[in-house]
């Protein structure tokens, strides 16, 4: 009996291994903090590896250092040409004084652009007595918000002089100009030492470069005083 009964539990035995397939003994399953643990230590492995491969690569300089780069404002946009008179006008200085701003594309660089400036900027003393160009009729005078006077004088082959920037004037809308008459004084007041005179010239209004109607001796330099 005690060998049958030792027998049936061998039996037993042998039967449960198999329903279990013969598999050894398993490792215990892991708990939710461990999982995280595990996956966590295989991502910083997988960093670590990203970082050596990216320190591995050679590295290449830039083609041109920001600090070698040039800086001069861009290009300015094509010139536009000035727009000869009909017929020949010879216009003489309104100021004696020099150019602080010359016709033409001119770069602002608080603004980072360009613009075309369609006349000329005279800088002379303050009170200097300003002259017209050209022969004419008087058919604007503006006050600006300033207190500035805007004198506008047309002339022959639709040609207009505009003087901008007066502290004075004399003149009225009607009257007429004769060439080098008076057209104004530059402002006057307490500290002032100098002032500017804003002269354009137009002809059916387009913009015409001052320069193409003064003799060649003058043009584009400051009238000796």
């Amino acid at each position: 009996m005690i060998w049958s009964a030792a027998l049936l539990f061998a039996m037993i035995a042998v039967v449960a291994a198999l329903a279990n397939g013969g598999a050894g003994p398993k490792s215990p399953a892991l708990s939710l903090s461990g999982q995280v643990e595990r996956n966590r230590m295989l991502s910083a492995e997988r960093q670590a590896a990203t970082a050596q491969a990216i320190a591995n690569q050679p590295q290449q300089a830039p083609a041109t250092s920001p600090l070698l780069q040039s800086a001069q404002p861009p290009a300015p946009p094509a010139s536009t040409p000035a727009l000869a008179p009909t017929s020949q006008v010879t216009a003489v200085w309104p100021l004696h004084g020099k150019i602080a701003l010359g016709y033409g594309w001119v770069f602002d660089p608080t603004g980072g652009y360009w613009f075309y400036h369609t006349g000329w900027e005279i800088e002379a003393a303050a009170g200097s007595p300003v002259h017209a160009a050209l022969p004419g009729n008087v058919y604007a005078v503006e006050r600006e918000s300033s207190g500035a006077y805007t004198i506008l004088v047309r002339s022959s082959d639709n040609i207009v002089t505009t003087y901008s920037g007066l502290g004075s004037t004399e003149l009225a809308v009607g009257g007429s100009v004769g060439q080098g008459g008076a057209i104004g004084t530059l402002p006057t007041g307490k500290g002032s030492r100098s002032g500017r005179l804003g002269f354009s010239i137009t002809r059916a209004g387009q913009p015409v470069n001052p320069a193409s109607l003064l003799p060649e001796s003058t043009a584009g330099a400051s009238p000796q005083g």
